[in-house]
This record gives C-alpha cells, sequence and structure tokens, in this order.
C-alpha cells in the first residue's frame, strides 16, 4: 500500500514538472533518455481519473518531437519504449488512444523518412542519414513491432540485404541492424499469425516465402560477407531464427504446416563451420575465454538439446568431437548438451558419441594428408576423445556393456569401409571399449575380424596392414587364459613397429569415470550427470 501511494504521489507531482523538464533539457539526450524512462513506471490511470487526457497526450507528443530531433541510441531506444507501452493494452483506454495516434504519426514519419534516405543514397553514401532513420524505424518496431507489420518497411530493408548479398559494399553498422529490423519483422509477423484464430494461408505462404528469401540471404552473408562482426551477428541471428520456426517446435500448431522450417544441409553445415572457426580460434589455449566463441557453442548446443532440428543427426556427433580440444568450459557445455540429449533421446547416445570418434579421426586423416605424414596432434586428440567416451560405460547401468558393443562393432564397420586407411581407427579408438563389453563378445568379435582379414585380402607382413594385427592381438590378449586357444593369431609384437608408433600402443585398461575429468580423479559418474 504505501508503494503504490507513493507511485501515487510521484505521479501528480511529475503531470506538470515532466514536460518543464524535458523542455529544459532538449539539448541534453543523455538527461532526456533518463526521464523518459520514468513514464512508463508511473501510474499513468491517474490522467484519465483527473481529467489531465490532454496533458498527458502532450506529453506523448514531446516525446514524439524527441525522438526525431536527436540521433542518440539510448534516447532512440527510451523513447521508442515509451511510446510502444503508453500504446499497449496495459494502459488505461483513455491515455491508449491518444498513444496510438502519436505511435502511427511516428511510424509514418520514420518509414518515410528512411525510405526516401535510402532512395536518395542507394548506394548509402550519407551513412548518417541511413543510419539514423534506419535506427528510428528499428526501435519503434522493436516495441511495438505488432503493429508494424504492415508498415511497409520490410520491402526497403529486403532491397537493402540484397544489395548486400550482391556485393554492394555498405557500412557493416547499416547492414547489422537492417539484420535485427528484418529478424524482429519475422518474429512479430509469426507471433500475428499464431495469434489469429484462423490466419488466412494466402498470408502463411507469404511469410513462408519471405522466411526463405531471408534464411537465403543470411546464408550468402555467412559465407560471402566481408566483415567478421556482421558474419557473427548473422550466425546469432540464425541460432535463434531456426529455433523460432522449427517445424519440431511448431509442429500442432494452427501455423505449423506451413510456416515450420528445417535449414538445407548446405545452410547448417555453413552455420556450424562458423562455430568451428570461432572454437579453433582458442585452440591451444588451456581455456576458452573467448567469449564470443563459448556464445557460438551455446547457440550450436542448443539446437541439440532441446531437439530442435532432429532431422540433422550429423550435428551432435560433430559438436561432441570438439570435447577435449578448448579446456574445461567448452567441455562443460558440450557435457550439458549431452546430459538433455540423454533425457530426450537416450537410444541414440552412443550413435552420438561413436559420430564423434569418427568425426574427431576424419579431422585427424585431412590433417595427416595436409601434412603427407601422420599429424601427431590431432591423433592423440582423437585418442583422448576415444578414452573419454569409453569413461563412459563403467559397467554401473546394465546398458553399459551391450552399449559399449554397439560402438565397437560400429566402429570395426567403419575401419573397413576403406581399408587400410582407417584402420587405425581400431587401435587408437576402439581399443579403450575392449574391457566394457563381454568376453564372449570379444571372442565374437576378434573370430570376425579374422574373417574380414581374409575377405579384404589382409597382409601381416606389409606395413599398411599393421594395426588390422595389432588390433587383433589386442582382442587376443584381453581374453581370459586358454579362451583364445583355438583363435589363430600371429601376434606382431609393437616393437616391430616404429618407435613413436610403438610407444603410443598404451592399452591399459583406463578407469571408469565421467567424461568431463581426469579417469584418475572419477569414480562412476555419467557423462551427463
Amino acid at each position: 500500500d504505501a508503494l503504490v501511494t507513493f507511485k501515487k504521489e510521484i505521479t501528480v507531482g511529475l503531470m506538470k514538472a515532466l514536460p518543464e523538464l524535458l523542455g529544459k533539457h532538449l539539448a541534453e539526450p543523455v538527461k532526456l533518455a533518463e526521464l523518459i524512462a520514468i513514464i512508463p513506471h508511473l501510474q499513468l490511470e491517474l490522467y484519465a481519473l483527473k481529467r489531465q487526457d490532454k496533458v498527458f497526450t502532450n506529453l506523448v507528443k514531446l516525446v514524439k518531437q524527441i525522438f526525431f530531433m536527436h540521433s542518440d541510441d539510448r534516447l532512440l531506444e527510451s523513447c521508442a519504449k515509451t511510446l510502444g507501452f503508453c500504446s499497449s493494452d496495459d494502459t488505461h483506454d483513455a491515455i491508449k488512444r491518444g498513444s496510438v495516434q502519436v505511435l502511427k504519426e511516428s511510424v509514418l514519419s520514420s518509414t518515410r523518412a528512411f525510405a526516401e534516405a535510402a532512395a536518395r543514397h542507394p548506394q548509402m553514401e550519407d551513412f548518417d542519414l541511413v543510419y539514423i532513420t534506419l535506427s528510428r524505424v528499428f526501435w519503434l518496431h522493436h516495441f511495438a513491432g505488432g503493429s508494424m507489420t504492415e508498415c511497409g518497411m520490410r520491402d526497403s530493408v529486403n532491397t537493402m540485404l540484397d544489395n548486400v548479398c550482391d556485393g554492394h559494399q555498405l557500412d557493416e553498422e547499416v547492414v547489422i541492424l537492417a539484420l535485427k529490423f528484418m529478424y524482429e519483422h519475422h518474429l512479430w509477423a509469426l507471433n500475428v499469425m499464431r495469434q489469429d484464430d484462423s490466419p488466412s494461408e494466402a498470408k502463411l505462404l507469404e511469410l513462408a516465402r519471405w522466411r526463405d528469401t531471408f534464411v537465403h540471404q543470411l546464408h550468402q552473408m555467412l559465407t560471402d560477407a566481408p566483415s567478421d562482426r556482421i558474419k557473427d551477428e548473422v550466425y546469432n541471428i540464425e541460432a535463434d531464427f531456426f529455433v523460432v520456426f522449427s517445424r519440431e517446435k511448431l509442429q500442432g500448431t494452427r501455423v505449423g504446416n506451413i510456416l515450420g522450417f528445417t535449414p538445407s544441409l548446405v545452410v547448417l553445415k555453413a552455420f556450424w563451420e562458423h562455430c568451428e572457426k570461432k572454437l579453433d580460434s582458442v585452440a591451444g589455449k588451456s581455456e576458452a575465454t573467448d567469449k564470443v566463441a563459448l556464445a557460438s557453442l551455446c547457440n550450436a548446443t542448443r539446437l541439440v538439446a532441446y531437439n530442435i532440428l532432429p532431422e540433422h543427426s550429423w550435428l551432435p556427433a560433430a559438436i561432441v568431437s570438439h570435447f577435449v580440444l578448448h579446456g574445461k568450459t567448452v567441455a562443460e557445455i558440450i557435457k550439458s548438451m549431452c546430459g538433455k540429449l540423454k533425457k530426450h533421446n537416450p537410444g541414440r547416445l552412443w550413435e552420438v558419441y561413436l559420430g564423434a570418434m569418427k568425426t574427431a579421426f576424419e579431422r585427424h586423416m585431412v590433417s595427416s594428408v595436409q601434412k603427407q605424414a601422420v599429424c601427431e596432434d590431432t591423433l592423440e586428440q582423437f585418442k583422448d576423445l576415444s578414452i573419454r567416451i569409453a569413461q563412459v560405460y563403467t559397467g554401473q547401468l546394465q546398458s553399459d556393456r551391450p552399449t559399449a558393443a554397439k560402438i565397437v562393432r560400429a566402429g570395426v564397420n567403419y575401419g573397413l569401409m576403406d581399408t587400410p586407411a582407417r584402420l587405425s581407427f581400431w587401435v587408437y579408438g576402439l581399443t579403450h571399449f575392449t574391457n566394457k563389453i563381454e568376453a564372449a563378445e570379444v571372442k565374437k568379435l576378434a573370430r570376425e575380424v579374422m574373417q574380414k582379414g581374409q575377405e579384404v585380402g589382409a597382409v601381416q607382413s606389409v606395413p599398411m596392414w599393421k594395426s588390422f594385427y595389432l588390433y587383433l592381438e589386442h582382442l587376443k590378449e584381453k581374453l581370459p587364459v586358454g579362451a583364445a586357444d583355438d583363435l589363430d593369431v600371429t601376434p606382431l609384437r609393437a616393437p616391430d613397429l616404429p618407435t613413436v608408433e610403438a610407444r603410443r600402443l598404451s592399452f591399459a585398461s583406463q578407469q571408469s569415470g565421467d567424461l568431463g575429468q581426469p579417469a584418475s580423479k572419477r569414480p562412476f559418474t555419467q557423462m551427463d550427470e
């Protein structure tokens, strides 16, 4: 009650004083922004109850006048927020009527000014004029977008973005503001459609076309824009856009059949490649402290954690493949994502882990081809990732051993797809899972590997097949005494290998534990716990 009384007293006291204060500080944008920001917090219905409707209308008109007098971004935001609030359903009807009219006039004036500026300067030669007029439109749209979806600005901003895609060099501040405007325009338009009890199919199809056009523009700028700031902005907008228009999210709604959307493989690959570049920019550091890189990763993991794009099953694996590369903070973000993934699709997690190992191994193969020699760094990263994933399957759960066996079997098949080039996948990746599976399964697997070796023509004396026989010997060594007597495996000892490779062939069993910590410090917790 005391707060209500105090608010009432402040409102009454400012009815006369606030216009005077605004007039007194017309040349000071900082003070104007702070004064105008007070208005939404006043008890505005008192203007109507005390028959001061005209006083309030004049106050709103003064705010509009200030809005078009200045170009300070903070002041524009404060004015637009106040005009939007006073025109909303949260205010008294008498207050709202006058405010709505002032808002409409502001919208018309600002859109007309931007259209004229853009027409006079199609190449944006007068940056200040174009930027200021676009800023006014943006802030009005931001706080009152529902009333601006048909204001005609979409065509003008779309033309500007098309020009950028065609290679016209526009100032990055203008481009970023135009991107934000177009993104928010789609959000407001979607919101209007969802609130409509029976949205027309024609309007839904029109919005779908605009959505596809905007996605194309975003993709083109993400791949071709010369400015990193523009690319970062595009990336952030894409991440939100994929969520808002997700087919999975809109499924079952009145607009879902037409407006539900999943990005193409090309678009999502470019999206993920941008995230990888940001992560690679902090590669080699003990901790990824780059906020942009961490934010980029969070945007990508959100799409997986909340099952936004179930059609793109490769993305979770691509993300997990970075688990050991960028320090603790990145590892914790990925770990959290896997925990969420397990909740809505637990049976798929082993496929994600195997996919991550494949991705890391293929990264190693590409690096080795580029160096024309075995890339030791990427091989070590692949091995570390495999160890961490193997530690997830501790045997505490009944499903641990069968699931680990699935990874091993699928991994063996992966290695046989391009023999002998991929056989080191077995030696540096699958060996860490052998202790996680039943002895009978190990013996069965050894027989199958021997048979596959005969089918593909494995020759022990040929150096390129050494990994094949090393893995086969490893399987035999992990069997109980006597269990491997009937397996005809001629051992190939590690000393026969080059010194570096022999040193790396350590198949000692790893202590089970959480993927997020070193094995020696971790008892049995799962990656997602």
